[in-house]
Parts: structure tokens; sequence; C-alpha cells
């Protein structure tokens, strides 16, 4: 009774701790959900949610009717195309698409049911923003629990989860959330479930102490037939698992198969929940996941065991994360291989900032790290301090044990559920100071490591300044760690004062004595590191005043746009740009071209993501050549009263806040001809696509094709055709090697005998629609969509299919071979095998679901006869 109350109170103590740390967000973060603009990466994020909204009702209108309505309307939902930027980019093809359809779904949803009050979906967003923020204590609160520690030490671990401090480095940290920092809605998509992912996958993949049989195909069965339970044989009399696990039906390893199983579901259940709602931190938490992995044989091997053990270990570490690893990419493969498939189409921009991809190098890194900027920005280096302690204890006692046999768990139990041996034999949490060592070291990035980084999967173009993520994960498994060993040291002292015989002294510490020591460190520790998080929302919350304010005095005359643009023709809007008069051009505090894109309107030169092959060229768009805004089809000028208009800018509408103007354009569509090939790598092209932008040459309606590859062609191309070396170099038909500053490639020629003519017609920014006469003679001709090429866009002339091709700048070039009148149509179709791999593996997904029930369902009816 007295060990069961002393339990209970432990965790209601642990309770309090996470209530008030959850409570403390709500509270402080409150005016989060009550903005009405963004001046940050929310725009993007929203963006997305709105179109996904769009997309949805789209997708019921193909999708009606059909048996498949499921998958062909998630097919949709999964990927579609995004105008609003960059000349159109199918962003959920290569980017994470499941907290927007979540986000849509639920709004849907709860209006549907009343429960709204007339909510819009942009205040929706925001609430779910605001949510996850403040709840992420609880993820860290079952995760640290999860990983053995006790209850107490969950709650400090709460308590403390969302207080780091950075100056804007894009960590887990407050600044890369609020209104007033980055806005990285996306992260924290993602980092709900990233304590979970590591917590579980460090659970399954440090219970491998059963030994290896010696026969990797054996192991490979064994391990796979603990996983998924219908492989199980059915025990016998004769031939039942052994007590260690090492019979022909055993669980791989010292504790029961149900364990290790359901550790294993989880881990893939939170590692792809995590990959899903960002995957650069999905590719994070696998990496963990790997370092998990290689732990166990890097214990062994520090306590000097035996090779074969050695061996042994890593042999079922690498079976095990290869099967966690392996099963995770299945049940995402719909997204994860088209994705590796499309990468000539996902470009790598040279206007990103270098540090983004290199990161800092070691010497910044540990500058930063020392001086506390990477935990504690603008306080004592607190939680500098915790991780690095927490990063120390288990080394020290792992190395202080060395040649001792480490006390083994009991049978069916885990080391880390042993309490306060966990922290006495080391072992298992040496795991998380591997981790901080890891994710220190790869957050020195290619500055420091250069190529050689890029022997890990997906790096060569991964932001590597975003690793300190990684860096911050293993932070928050390390402070509660510290506070263990500081408050032992504690109640130890204060055991020393309290208790006078030796007897005493050496007996199991009172948990009222290590919740008073966890509480005194706490109350010391505590404050000082939510006084910075409190005095940084300060301004934050002044500014959200602010800009609702400023937002509410100019509402009415940008509502009276949105219902102009609605009535006007399909086009683009100009609103400026960053570098010009654009920069001053503002809705509260938020730029014009950034506002209007978040609500769905197509605009130009303002990048919230430089994945589309359009976004480095688009740069090179000259503000007073008309044939430029042709090009791009900015067909509409959206301006303050203060700025000269062009002189082929047209009037249209004009307010006290703003003028519209109309700019000479042919619409979605123009009429072409290919005049060259251009075969080429995707880092190549922006240099050549510069040279056509600034000639006369589009004005001609020249259009070379761009062609990726190194496949021979035919000695009778039709076209003359270079190969690009690099950004400069190219080789000629003859083979001989020029540059394209002193032999410009590129050359006039006649222009197509075609004209558009009637009225093209747009469907949801997905199908398109015109009609063209091309007179006879005209060789090569096309008919060009001004949308990003992606091979996922399909066309049809009068009916019949015609495969798409790609031209400058990166536009949809639609070949039309015979004179006369044409029908055109061009729309965007979800990858097919992206439908396929989701149908597969959402197949297997229900069926492992619906295994157990049925085994259960069968189970209660046979206990009725």
């Amino acid at each position: 009774m007295k060990l069961g109350f002393i339990k209970k109170l432990d965790f209601l103590l642990a309770l309090g701790l996470l209530i008030y740390a959850v409570w403390f967000n709500l509270n402080l973060y409150r005016l989060e959900p009550t903005v009405q603009v963004d001046p940050n990466d929310n725009n993007f994020q929203f963006a997305l949610v709105d179109r996904s909204n769009q997309i949805w009702d789209y997708a019921s209108r193909k999708c009606s009717g059909r048996i498949d309505f499921p998958v062909c309307h998630f097919s949709y939902m999964a990927d579609h195309w995004v105008s609003n930027w960059a000349q159109g980019y199918n962003l959920p093809f290569y980017y994470s698409h499941i907290p927007q359809i979540a986000i849509v779904a639920s709004f849907r949803a709860l209006s549907a049911l009343g429960l709204l009050g007339g909510m819009t979906l942009f205040t929706f967003y925001h609430w779910v923003i605001y949510l996850l923020l403040c709840l992420f204590p609880i993820p860290v609160f079952l995760a640290i629990r999860i990983v053995g520690l006790p209850w107490l030490y969950a709650g400090a671990a709460a308590l403390l989860a969302t207080h780091i401090s950075t100056d804007g480095l894009y960590g887990l940290d407050p600044p890369s959330f609020l209104w007033r920092g980055w806005g990285l809605s996306s992260q924290l998509f993602a980092m709900i479930f990233l304590p979970l992912a590591l917590a579980y996958a460090f659970r399954y993949l440090s219970e491998v102490s059963g030994s290896f049989v010696g026969n990797l195909t054996y192991e490979l069965s064994r391990q796979v037939r603990t996983i998924l339970p219908f492989l199980q044989p059915k025990p016998t009399a004769a031939g039942g698992a052994g007590k260690n696990g090492n019979g022909p039906g055993a669980s791989a390893g010292t504790i029961d198969g149900t364990s290790v199983r359901t550790h294993f579901w989880l881990a893939v259940v939170f590692l792809s929940a995590t990959i899903m709602g960002h995957l650069g931190i999905g590719v994070m938490a696998m990496l963990s996941a790997a370092v998990f992995a290689v732990t166990p044989a890097t214990v062994r091997f520090l306590r000097q065991n035996h090779f074969r053990e050695i061996l042994d270990t890593a042999t079922v570490s690498l079976i095990r994360i290869a099967l966690l690893g392996g099963t995770v990419i299945f049940f995402l493969s719909y997204w994860i291989i088209p994705t590796f498939l499309g990468n000539d189409y996902h470009n790598i921009s040279f206007w990103d900032p270098i540090w983004k991809f290199n990161s800092y190098g070691w010497k910044e890194t540990l500058i930063r790290l020392f001086d506390g900027n990477l935990f504690d920005f603008g306080r004592f280096p607190i939680l500098t301090v915790l991780a690095l302690i927490g990063a120390f204890v288990p080394v020290f006692l792992l190395t202080r044990s060395n040649g001792q046999k480490p006390s083994e768990p009991e049978e069916g139990q885990h080391a880390a559920d042993a309490g306060t041996e966990t922290i006495a034999s080391a072992g298992p949490l040496f795991s998380f100071s591997v981790l901080f060592l890891f994710w220190l070291l790869m957050y020195f990035g290619r500055s420091t490591w250069g190529g050689l980084i890029d022997m890990i999967p997906s790096m060569s173009e991964f932001h590597m300044s975003r690793f300190l993520v990684g860096l911050h994960a293993a932070g928050i498994f390390l402070f509660p760690i510290a506070l263990y060993a500081l408050s032992q040291i504690l109640s130890d002292t204060l055991k020393f004062f309290l208790y006078p015989t030796s007897r005493a002294r050496k007996a199991a510490t009172p948990i009222w004595l290590t919740a008073v020591s966890l509480g005194a460190i706490l109350v010391f520790l505590v404050p000082p590191v939510y006084r910075q998080t409190i005095k940084y929302n300060e301004l934050n919350d002044k500014l959200i005043v602010q800009a609702n304010e400023n937002y509410a005095k100019q509402a009415p005359e940008i509502n009276t746009f949105f219902a102009t643009f609605r009535n006007l023709p399909p086009g683009r809007v100009f609103a400026g740009r960053g570098g010009g008069w654009g920069k001053d051009f503002n809705i509260a505090e938020t730029e014009m071209f950034m506002y209007i894109s978040t609500f769905g309107i197509p605009t130009a030169l303002w990048l919230p993501e430089t994945w589309s092959p359009n976004s480095d060229t688009e740069q090179y768009f000259s503000e007073d050549q008309a044939k430029d805004y042709d090009l791009y089809n900015l067909r509409f000028v959206l301006a303050p009263p203060t700025v000269k208009p062009q002189p082929f800018w047209t009037l249209m509408q004009r307010t006290p806040a703003w003028i519209l103007y109309s700019a000479p354009s042919s619409g979605y569509f123009t009429v072409g001809r290919r005049s060259m090939t251009v075969v080429s790598d995707k880092t190549s092209l922006a240099n050549i696509i510069r040279l056509w932008i600034q000639s006369e040459i589009p004005k001609a309606g020249l259009y070379p094709e761009i062609q990726f590859g190194d496949e021979d062609k035919p000695q009778l191309w039709p076209v003359p055709l270079i190969r690009m070396k690099d950004e400069v170099t190219y080789l000629t038909s003859q083979g001989k090697r020029q540059n394209i500053w002193e032999f410009n490639p590129l050359y006039p020629g006649d222009g197509p005998k075609a004209v558009l003519s009637g009225q093209e017609s747009v469907d949801t920014d997905m199908q398109f629609r015109t009609r063209v006469d091309v007179s006879e003679g005209c060789s090569e001709c096309l008919v060009v969509l001004k949308q990003t090429y992606h091979p996922n866009w399909r066309a049809t002339v009068d009916g019949k299919v015609v495969k798409p091709i790609t031209v400058f700048p990166f536009h949809i070039g639609v070949p039309i071979a015979d004179p006369g009148s044409h029908d055109v149509v061009v729309w965007y179709q979800p990858m097919p095998l992206k439908t396929l791999l989701f149908t597969v593996s959402g197949i297997v997904a229900l069926s492992l679901i619906a295994y157990p029930l049925i085994v259960r369902i069968k189970s209660r009816r046979a206990k009725r006869r």
C-alpha cells in the first residue's frame, strides 16, 4: 500500500509539472491565434492549406461517382499544382502534405458539425499551430518516461521543453514558431511527434541483448517473426521457446516478443508521422535511429566484452535498423520514391545563402555552444550546462564501470525500466550522449566535412543548418538525465545530514527526499529560463496587437482588391519585389506581394520556396520591359499610388491605398517555335536561360527545348543541339567546347506561323484550355503554357494525346504538327506510380491493423463457447 501510494505521488507530482508547463504556454501565447496577417513563413504554410482546401472541391468533382473515390481523392490532395509562386510548382509532390490534408479535413468536419461558429480557415489554422506549440510538453513528458526515467524527471523535462532560446537559428525554440519569429509551422507538424519517434526507436533498437545464432538468414527471419505475430509458429510441447528466447519460435532479445513488437510498430508510426510532418526533421529522426542502432555494440566495446558478443550485437542491431527503416520507407513509398525519381525537376537555388546548405563550421558552432547561444541566447547558459552534464554523466558512469558486469534487467523488463538502475548502469542512456555528439558533429556541416558528408544518403541537397533541430532534440532528452544526476547528488548530501546512522544512509533514498531535491533545483533553474521566454514574447504580443490594428484599418480596401481580382481574366499579379518599391507596399506589417499570394493569387518574384526550376531565373525579370510581363503572364500590376507607372501599364482601378493596372500579355498560353535543344543537368541552366530572357529572342517566339540526361541524340536532330558541361561551358554538335559569354549559342530566327484564337479557360489552375490557328510551313510549332514544366503535365491536341516538352525558361511546350485550327488542353495529373504505391501500402497497413482485431474477436467468441 505504501509503495503504491509513493508511486502514485510520484506520478501526481509529475503530472502537476506537465499541467503547469502546458498552462504556461497556453497563457503566454494566447494572442497567437488572434492574428489577422502573418509576416513570416506562415504565409507560405497557410497558402498550402488554402490551396488544399480548393483542391478538395476539385478532387471531389473529378472523382465523383468513381468506385475508388477515396484513393482518387487522396491522389489529388497529395499531388496537385500550386500556382501561387515561381510560375507554379507541384509542391505536395515533394513537400509534406499530410498536415495540410489533416487541417482541411478537420476544418470541414468540424464546420459541418457546427462546432466552429463561423471560424475562418485562416483562424482555424492558427489555432492548430498555437495548440501544437503549447502542447509540445506532452510528447516530451511521455517520451522521457518511455526511455525509462522516473515520472518526476519526465515532468521536469516537460517543464523545460519549450524554453530553448536561440537568436533565430531554426531550432526547436520559440523564435522558430512565434509571430515575430520565423513562423516555421511545418517544423511544428513534425516536432510534436519527434520525441515519441526517438523514444520508441530507442526502445526497439536498444533491446538487443539476445544471443545471435550465427546464421544471418535465420536471425533475419527471427526478427521478422517477432514484429509480425501472424508469422509466429504455434508453440509445441517439444519445441517451445526457451527462457532466453533462443528457441525456434522465440522472440528476439531477452525481453518478451510482445514488447519488442509494440516498440517496433510504435516507432514505425511515430517515425512515419514525423516524416509526414516535415521531411527534413524526419530524415533527422531516421539518422537518430541509426545512432541508437550503433550504440549497443559501442557500449559492449567500451566494456571490453568479447569480440564475438560485440559482433553479434552489431549484427542484430543492423537487422533491426534495416527492418525499421525499410518499413517506414515502405509505408511512405508513395511520397519518397517519386520524390527521388523527380529530382531533376527539384531546383537547388543559388539565391539561397550558402550557410543554409553548409552550416557554420566547427569553430563557429563550438563558440556558439559554449557561449550558450545554441540553447540559452539572452540568458545564463542553464540549459547548455544541463545538456553537457546530461551528455557527460552516462559516459562517465560507463567508463567507470569498465570491466564490471552490468546488472541485468529482470525477465520481461527492459534495462530502462529499472528506474534508478538506468543511470547506475548508464548503458541504455549512453545512446543520448552519443546522439548529442553525433548532431553536434553533423551541425558542423559541409563547412567542416566537405564532400565526406555526402556519403550519408540525401545530404547533397540538405540544408545542414537545420541540424540544430537534432541537437535540440538530443538536448531535450539530456536535460532530465542531468537533473536526475544533480538531484541524486543533492539528495545523497541531504541524506548524510538527515540520517545519523550509516545503515540509514545506505538505504534507498525516499521519494519525498528526491522530490524535494529536484524541486529545489527547479526552483533555482526555472525562473531565469522562463524569464527569457517571457521577455521574448512581450514584444511578440505588442507586435501582434499593432499588426491587428493596422490590418483592421486596411482590410476594406484589400478586400476590394480581392473582389475585383475574382472577376478578372486569369493571370498573375506583379506587386513589386523585395528589392524595390515592393518592400514598402504593405498590408499591416506584411509586404503586399507576400500577403496576396497567401490567399491564392498567383504572383512572381517572391520566393517562399526555391524548388521550382523557374525560381532562380524568374529573378531576371525587368520591370521596365513589356516582353517580360508577357513571358510570365504578369497580366496585372498592383502598386501603391506613389509608384510612377511604366508606359505600357494601363490603369484599371484606383483606390487611396492601391492602383490596379493591366500589362501586355497573351495570357497563360502563347505560341512559339522550338529553335534548338539544350541538353543539361539541372544545375547548369541558369546562365543560358538568363541570356535568353534578356535578349529579344523570347519576343520573337523562339523557345529552346530543355532535355536532361547524357544519352546520345540522332545525328539528324531537327534543330541545333548543344550540351551544357557546366554553368558557362557547352559542347556544340560537332563536339567543340565553347563559352556562352564568348560564343552565344542563341540566335534569332523566324517566329511561329500561328496565332491563338478564342478565349482561354482555366479550371482551378489544374486544367488549361485554348485554341490555336496554325499556318502552313510552321515547323517545330508549339503552344506554350506559362507554367513550370513537370512530367506530370498531360496534353491533348484535338483530343489526341501529345507529349509535352520543356522549353525556356522552364515552361510547358505542346508540339503542334499539322496546320489548321486546334483545341489544346493541358492539365496536371497526379503521378500514377504515386497512387499505386499509396494503394498498396494502404492495403498492407489496414491488414496489419485488422489482423489483431480479428484475432481478438475470434478469441472472445471461442471463450463464449
